[in-house]
């Protein structure tokens, strides 16, 4: 179920629902616009949603990795088509939704267990910036400076890759600073962690 409420007065129920936008879990929930979100599920999907009908208004797969269950998602800053996603495998993926009837995906080995979080850095947004189970925090360039970021190779540009005190407490969440290129990582073990992208 997807729910949305007004958070001025949490005291108010909730203002509408879409109470079956998936038959599997959902795991991550972003927004792309004013009225458009975006989620992912633990089934390997993506669904948009348009706020005002309310319902769910496209899915996608990755076609190479059906099952995969995603666990987390983002935006682009600039391009709401663009999408990124963490996956059980260790994967980051990258989503073009311009050809909704057949998405572009890139995939991006970056880690050896579960990406909880990933995000697009708004002082880099030819970046994405993803935290993991196994330890690991990893900055790479997805799109080697294309404009639309596909079309170009797959190789991983740039990688830099940190690990939270060096203990191998899983990563479970990231943010990325709006002006500056720090982030922010949290993880097991109460640890929160700044440092330079």
């Amino acid at each position: 179920m997807i729910a949305f409420t007004d958070m001025a007065d949490p005291g108010l129920p909730t203002r509408e629902s879409i109470a079956q936008a998936d038959s599997a879990a959902i795991t991550g929930i972003t927004w792309r616009s004013l009225h458009d979100l975006a989620y992912c599920t633990d089934a390997g999907r993506i669904g948009l949603v348009d706020r005002r009908i309310p319902k769910v208004v496209s899915t996608f797969h990755d076609l190479q990795n059906e099952w995969v269950p995603l666990n987390c998602i983002a935006v682009h800053p600039t391009q709401n088509t663009t999408l990124a996603t963490g996956d059980a495998d260790g994967q980051v993926k990258v989503w073009d939704l311009r050809n909704t009837k057949q998405p572009e995906v890139r995939s991006f080995g970056m880690h050896s267990s579960d990406v909880w979080d990933v995000v697009f850095p708004s002082t880099n947004a030819f970046t994405i910036a993803s935290a993991s189970q196994d330890g690991t925090l990893a900055h790479f360039t997805w799109n080697e400076n294309n404009p639309d970021g596909f079309g170009a190779s797959s190789k991983t540009i740039g990688l830099k890759e940190k690990r939270i005190s060096g203990r191998g407490f899983s990563v479970n969440g990231i943010d990325c600073h709006p002006e500056v290129p720090l982030v922010v990582a949290v993880g097991d073990g109460g640890q929160v962690v700044l440092t330079d992208l």
